[in-house]
């Protein structure tokens, strides 16, 4: 009976052991910039839990108004491992025109904040967890 009741401590153990090392790593706020045409910003929010998540470009630089801005659209993830984060933003879903642009990061600054570019303009995001 101890021998049983060792192999279930065991296997249970295993299993947290597993969970735990599988907590997403992305998980939470983060607030940005995005660099649009011609070199204007706008700031950005990005929301994560696990594998779902939203995208928000902010009605916040005056001048630029934009349809897109101000709408949280849902995000697709396409790879999410330790060494990059891969969504597509479903903007098409709610506003016509707002595309589906697939964004690419990576950690930096000890894991405090993302990098990177939309893969088919090139155009810069700078992320932190807040």
């Amino acid at each position: 009976m101890n021998k049983f009741r060792f192999l279930l401590f065991g296997g249970v153990l295993l299993v947290a052991i597993a969970i735990a090392q599988e907590a997403p790593l992305y998980d939470g706020k983060w607030r940005g910039t995005h660099k649009v045409k011609a070199g204007t910003e706008m700031d950005v929010e990005l929301v994560i839990k696990g594998q779902n998540g939203t995208w928000q470009w902010e009605r916040n630089r005056g001048k630029w108004s934009w349809a897109c801005a101000g709408h949280e659209f849902p995000i697709v993830m396409q790879s999410s491992t330790p060494a990059e984060l891969t969504f597509l933003i479903e903007g098409e879903k709610d506003i016509k025109g707002c595309g589906e642009p697939v964004v690419s990061l990576k950690f930096v600054d000890g894991n405090r904040g993302l990098e990177g570019t939309f893969q088919k303009s090139g155009s810069a995001v700078k992320l932190t967890r807040q």
